[in-house]
């Protein structure tokens, strides 16, 4: 880190007998005896994810280190030593549920793989013009319903405009094979999966819990035999439209941190993201 908000960055490669690492540009190298290969990340395709965040930091962020099961060097660590400028009001997170019963640790997984990267309000943030935000925001995380976050507003009932997925829904209350991000956590090709780079398996251990979670919402409202139309089942799960999402972003211990911000149009087209 040289400055506030500027580090250099680089990817390392093993010579041919592993006894030393040199700087690399990035690229495709050869990977077990099989033929198979794997890819260094440029600086560019670093730069997808690690712009994100003001200071580019992506794993040590404040509700990582707060949420129960947190190991190690943890937010309540930090407090306690007094390695914090500003220490939040409180060092235990909790995310509430949204009356599907397993919203927590669902929404867990697509922050730390989604909305701290790529899905948040900085309006560097690779897929900020897609207007889907699955950053959580800290000061949330008193254990609240969470049927009004982000995620669940931009996400549950939203078509999306991007070319690759014109037409399609990021959620589909109670139904995950007909859910766009469902479909794109769980395969990997080419143009065809999250996250779209850096990742060649598919995380077989943690996406059923987006799964159960998806599965678990009410389904839509249905035709009613007298013209209107039945409400769906009380779960705390709103549907709204993707231009009603302001930016509330969580706080993170390192300083770098998005302030909220205020309604936004999100111009989906842009960056190609769903």
């Amino acid at each position: 880190k040289l400055r506030d908000n500027y580090w250099v960055n680089a990817t390392y490669a093993w010579n041919a007998d592993e006894s030393v690492a040199m700087k690399s540009a990035g690229g495709d190298i050869p990977f077990g005896s099989d033929g198979d290969t794997y890819h260094i990340p440029t600086n560019d395709e670093c730069e997808k994810c690690h712009r994100g965040r003001t200071d580019r930091l992506l794993g040590f962020e404040q509700i990582g280190l707060g949420l129960p099961g947190a190991t190690g060097l943890t937010l309540g660590a930090l407090v306690a030593a007094g390695r914090l400028t500003t220490p939040p009001a409180t060092t235990e997170m909790v995310i509430g549920d949204d009356g599907t019963g397993v919203a927590a640790p669902a929404l867990a997984w697509l922050h730390s793989n989604c909305g701290t990267t790529c899905h948040n309000g900085n309006s560097n943030a690779t897929a900020y013009g897609s207007g889907l935000r699955m950053r959580l925001d800290a000061t949330m995380l008193d254990g609240r319903s969470s049927a009004g976050f982000d995620t669940l507003r931009t996400a549950v009932g939203v078509t999306v405009n991007a070319p690759n997925w014109k037409g399609q829904t990021r959620i589909v209350p109670g139904d995950p094979d007909q859910s766009l991000l469902y479909h794109l956590i769980t395969h990997r090709g080419t143009g065809d999966q999250m996250p779209p780079i850096a990742s060649r398996l598919v995380d077989q251990e943690h996406t059923p819990l987006i799964e159960a979670w998806i599965s678990q919402m009410p389904s839509a409202p249905t035709p009613s035999p007298d013209g209107g139309v039945d409400a769906p089942d009380e779960a705390g799960v709103s549907e709204v439209g993707v231009s009603e999402v302001g930016d509330n972003e969580a706080g993170n211990p390192d300083g770098g941190d998005d302030a909220p911000g205020s309604l936004d149009a999100d111009d989906e087209t842009s960056s190609g993201l769903p």
